[in-house]
């Protein structure tokens, strides 16, 4: 095992690895590849016999300890297996029809350890001499019985039976009846017998149920406290729109289904034949069909023929991956939807119970009639039994719930569950904190300075890591004197944090000093060398200090460390395309979309490469992706008006080079771009006030000052 570290420093490939670890944990992945359970009987000739096939013992579990003991005193050994997953527990009782004898003792020291730990025991019969050791373990979180077992085969008599205790005494005993467990302690020459229950029969093992006296049976699980649903958009059979705002007011049963799936048949059936009785208890029934697109109107057919008159919906991805989410934070041992699914959601949009597989309509309308009053009552129904609670408030950790949706792409959802988490506790800073890092991923920087600047007004003083967003944050608004503040009580707090080092060292380039700023992100790097940002930002300086083969090492070390480092993969495919190699920066610019989907910046960059390429259709599509990802980005609009242009499709152009220039004034390309429109359309008039519009804005642009006189002197 590697010595710990002498001094603190975050790692990430090892935090990774716990991640990986406890998502395999917790997703039912095998950390044997399923390899089945081996055993091996030993032949008494110094060789063994693989037996797991014959025995039953090959079972496909992940399994982890085992250990021996005679559960049913036959004197036989039985087994019990541990295993990781399910079954978690095993036993094996050896039913052997053979007649053979044995043996068995159970030692009591006084002098140096009760259980007589590391005592060796010598049996001697007619024909063989037997050798044991008394042990604590039997291997990996294993422990054996203490008492020891010998197999004599067919021999009725023990000569003599010899003690070495571990202090160091010797007992020998003799003339011992076999079939029998000999009980001896040290010091004493007597010992005890008591004999085998070798006359029993073999008998199935059986299971008896645990009744308590109770006639409550449990359907699914009520939530410890209440969960905002997903919002979803989802078509009806005769292409209505619904939306679950629409239903606020009223209490649903959402029922995922699908025409393949024999249990839904058999639960649909009964929630139509009970839907008045659910109906009467105040809930509406929703069906959700989770069919293929494609297979809509075998959907509809089988609704048909099947006479359900419950409102039927066509389910969307988004939908199913933002449920398949839900379950995952629910459940301990995390699972994607599966079919069939309901939830229950009450008035305010907000599921209290889930049941799992097929369900009952009565067991749903028993529940309904036991409606939660408030969240101690919701408490109570989701407590497995009931009894006195020495914990009374169950609180779910909104902000790792939150996460899993922002790293899915859900930011909208990831946020409706951190405005939810402030209602509860509207003086939680960690959460207001991290309702800022969710609006930067959207590029709303205004929200996330607002939402640091909360969480730092709340904690007093407030922590690096928040100073770290907020001066973040303000670097994207342009507020650098203030961003510089906030970095600067970061560095105070923490002197070492690469990541404050990392957001003052973009300060200072932003604010001209690369030098510093270069030197800064190198110590940065040097503290955390697996922050991929930390190598990114280091490049983008030493690119504007015109080191371009150091910029393009620190990209490239940027995605050693993190293979999905959008920003250094897209940097990586611009300076590529500078160097004419268009085939490999569209590679980079594709891997940076692959890593992250709503990157605007690459779909545009990804774009103007096939517009190199005169690929005209596939840049048209990266473009209108870029505008789609980000509405008000100028330079796209203004790309995508120069593609519209350069295929003849000047009426398209128009608008969004127009769109372009209200987005931002001081786009030359856009005004250039427009008057080529302009006068590819015999309309020279508009495009000399198209120039003079850019010269109003940028008076010393000499290609509009020439172009303008040209026009003006009757020249295009």
């Amino acid at each position: 095992m590697s010595p710990s570290p002498e001094t603190s420093a975050r790692s990430g490939s090892y935090e990774n690895g716990w991640i990986a670890i406890n998502r395999l944990i917790r997703e039912g992945g095998t950390w044997s590849g399923h390899e089945r359970k081996v055993l091996y009987w030993n032949r008494g000739d110094g060789q063994f016999s693989d037996v797991s096939g014959v025995s039953g013992l090959d079972f496909p579990e992940d399994g982890r300890a085992f250990a021996t003991f005679d559960f049913d005193q036959d004197g036989d050994l039985d087994l019990v297996l541990k295993n990781r997953n399910s079954p978690q527990l095993r036993l094996l009782r050896n039913d052997s029809s053979g007649r053979n004898h044995s043996i068995a003792f159970r030692l009591q020291g006084h002098r140096n350890n009760r259980d007589a730990v590391g005592a060796r025991l010598v049996l001697e019969t007619a024909t063989r001499r037997y050798s044991k050791t008394v042990r604590s373990g039997s291997g990996f979180l294993s422990q054996p019985s203490r008492i020891v077992y010998f197999g004599l085969g067919t021999e009725t008599a023990v000569r003599s039976f010899t003690v070495f205790w571990p202090g160091g005494a010797t007992q020998r005993f003799e003339a011992l009846p076999t079939d029998h467990l000999i009980q001896v302690e040290e010091g004493r020459n007597e010992f005890k017998s008591v004999g085998f229950h070798r006359d029993q029969k073999p008998t199935p093992a059986k299971v008896k149920a645990n009744v308590d006296g109770g006639k409550q049976t449990r359907s699914g699980f009520w939530l410890t406290e209440a969960v905002p649903s997903p919002q979803f958009e989802l078509r009806g059979l005769d292409s209505s729109v619904h939306r679950l705002e629409h239903y606020r007011g009223r209490r649903l049963l959402l029922n995922f289904w699908a025409t393949w799936c024999r249990p839904c048949q058999g639960e649909l059936a009964d929630l139509e034949a009970r839907h008045s009785a659910i109906e009467a208890e105040g809930v509406s029934p929703l069906l959700i069909s989770v069919d293929e697109p494609a297979e809509q109107e075998t959907v509809r057919r089988y609704v048909a023929n099947k006479g359900l008159t419950l409102p039927v919906l066509f389910v969307s991805e988004e939908a199913i991956s933002q449920y398949s989410l839900l379950l995952r934070q629910f459940l301990d041992y995390a699972t994607d939807l599966v079919i069939p699914t309901s939830f229950l959601v009450d008035e305010s949009g907000n599921i209290v119970k889930v049941y799992l597989g097929s369900t009952s309509a009565d067991g749903i309308i028993e529940d309904l009639k036991q409606w939660p009053r408030d969240r101690a009552n919701l408490l109570q129904l989701a407590l497995p039994f009931p009894g006195r609670s020495f914990v009374t408030d169950f609180r779910r950790n909104w902000r790792v719930l939150a996460d899993s949706f922002a790293l899915a792409g859900f930011n909208e959802q990831a946020l409706t569950y951190l405005q939810h988490a402030i209602q509860i506790s509207p003086s939680n800073a960690e959460v207001l904190d991290h309702m800022g890092l969710i609006y930067a991923n959207q590029g709303k920087w205004r929200e996330a300075c607002e939402s640091h600047q909360k969480a730092a007004e709340l904690n007093s003083p407030p922590t690096a890591a928040i100073q770290i967003h907020l001066a973040t944050a303000l670097i994207h608004l342009g507020k650098l004197m203030q961003a510089e503040v906030a970095a600067e009580r970061a560095l105070s707090e923490a002197p070492q944090d690469p990541e404050a080092l990392r957001v003052w060292a973009n300060i200072k380039a932003d604010r001209g000093s690369l030098e510093e700023a270069s030197t800064t992100l190198q110590r940065s790097v040097q503290l955390d060398p697996e922050n991929a940002s930390g190598y990114y930002n280091l490049g983008v300086v030493q690119q504007k200090m015109g080191r371009q083969a150091e910029a393009v090492t620190s990209f490239r070390q940027a995605i050693s460390v993190d293979p999905h480092q959008a920003e250094a993969l897209n940097a990586l495919g611009a300076l590529s395309a500078e160097t004419g190699s268009l085939q490999e920066a569209i590679g980079f610019f594709t891997r940076a979309i692959t890593s992250q989907p709503g990157f605007a910046e690459a779909h545009r960059n990804l774009g103007l490469a096939y517009a190199q390429q005169d690929r005209w259709k596939e840049a048209e599509a990266s473009l209108r992706k870029a505008v789609s990802l980000q509405p008000g980005y100028a330079e796209a609009l203004s790309d995508l008006g120069g593609v519209y242009l350069k295929t003849a499709r000047y009426q398209e152009a128009l608008p969004l080079l127009q769109q372009a220039q209200k987005e931002n004034p001081a786009l030359v390309q856009a005004y250039l771009n427009q008057v080529r429109v302009h006068l590819a359309l015999g309309q020279n008039e508009k495009a000399i006030s198209t120039l003079e519009a850019l010269l109003r804005v940028r008076p010393q642009e000499s290609a509009a000052v020439e172009w303008l006189q040209k026009l003006k002197n009757g020249n295009r």
